[in-house]
This record gives C-alpha cells, sequence and structure tokens, in this order.
C-alpha cells in the first residue's frame, strides 16, 4: 500500500468512527461482498476475448508457414537441367482409320517410347482441326484415353482410341490430319515430373490407311 493509500484508509477510518450497521445491514452488506461484480465478470469476458484474438492471430501467422513447408516438401530436389533430353523420341502416330456402323470412327494410336525413361499414368487425347473458309484452326475439343500400364522404355503400344461422331463432323473439322497429345509421369509419380508432348503431323487418305 503506496503513501497515497494509507492517506485514504486513515480519512475513511475517521468518517466512519462511530458509526455502526444493523443485523440487517450487515447481511445486505455481506451479500454484496460475494456477489461477483460488474467490473470482474467484465474482466472475465475481456480476457476469453484477448485469448480468442490471440489464438487466431497465431493460426493467422502460422497457417502461411505450414503451407510454405508443406510445399517445399512436396516440391522435392530441383530437376537436373537434363531431365527431359531424349524426350524427342517419343512417337504419337495414327496407324489406321477404320469407320464403324454406328457412324464413329476408330484410330489405332500408336505410342513409341523411344527414350530411356519409363511414361506411367499417361493419357493420350486426340483431336482435329475446324474447318474455316480461308483455312483451319485449332480445336479446343478433344476425347482422351488413359493408358493403365506403364510405357517403359523403348515400349512401343497400340490403342484403339473411338471418336465421337457428334463432336467431330467431317463436314466441320479436317479429320485428314489428326492431333494427338499425351501427358504422363516420367519415371515416378510426383508433380514435378509431369510433362506432356504433342504432335501433329499423322496425314490420313480417305481409304483409311496413313500417308
Amino acid at each position: 500500500m503506496d503513501e497515497f493509500d494509507r492517506k485514504i484508509s486513515r480519512e475513511m477510518k475517521q468518517r466512519v468512527q462511530g458509526i455502526s450497521l444493523t443485523d440487517q445491514g450487515k447481511e445486505q452488506v455481506q451479500r454484496e461482498i460475494r456477489r461477483p461484480s460488474d467490473k470482474t465478470r467484465k474482466r472475465s469476458y475481456f480476457t476469453w476475448t484477448v485469448a480468442v484474438a490471440a489464438a487466431a492471430l497465431f493460426l493467422f501467422l502460422t497457417i502461411p508457414l505450414l503451407q510454405q513447408s508443406i510445399s517445399e516438401q512436396d516440391s522435392g530436389s530441383p530437376l537436373p537441367d537434363d531431365f527431359y533430353d531424349g524426350m524427342e523420341k517419343l512417337e504419337l502416330n495414327v496407324l489406321e482409320e477404320k469407320k464403324l456402323d454406328d457412324g464413329t470412327t476408330e484410330y489405332m494410336i500408336e505410342v513409341n517410347n523411344g527414350t530411356k525413361r519409363n511414361i506411367r499414368q499417361a493419357v493420350v487425347s486426340i483431336s482435329f482441326d475446324i474447318k474455316l473458309e480461308n483455312g483451319i484452326a485449332g480445336n479446343p475439343f478433344k476425347q482422351s484415353w488413359g493408358i493403365p500400364q506403364d510405357i517403359e522404355a523403348g515400349q512401343k503400344i497400340t490403342i484403339p482410341m473411338i471418336t465421337d461422331a457428334g463432336i467431330f463432323k467431317e463436314v466441320h473439322v479436317n479429320t485428314s490430319s489428326a492431333t494427338l497429345d499425351l501427358v504422363g509421369y516420367l519415371d515416378e509419380l510426383k508433380p514435378e515430373n509431369i510433362f506432356s508432348a504433342h504432335q501433329s503431323n499423322s496425314s490420313i487418305n480417305g481409304e483409311g490407311n496413313v500417308e
């Protein structure tokens, strides 16, 4: 207790000297003492509010750090500069075109993995350019087929792909030249190992043979 508090205490004692309370008054005073004050309740509420705000601030600051840490773990080591060397030896070709009775067309697609890498979970897509009055334009629509097995280094596989006549009508698209795409993983199923290949040099004549 500092000097100011002691002074106030002395003055209060002098003012109440000789004053006494009735039994009823004493009981009322005791009830008031036992009852928690508004200040105490407000202080408790304030403490709880501060705790919640502190927890929210902690999450706000730590979540970006955790996300960055997870991202760094997922990204792994950077790929070597020669990681994609030799990928030009991956070839996509249309071997044959066959008209089916239901109006659809079946294409025999060859994937020749001439690289030294294994290709995993590959997806092959086919599309045809759109015919225009003054030429052709790229087609945003394509049909895709997943290859369930790995395509090992040096392996060659053939995929039958049936196109939807409703999507690729000959009056609207140039079916004499197919555009082929392949997306997959090289060696390991890691995000940084995803690659894509594109080829559109296949020319098909009206008899269903590749020229």
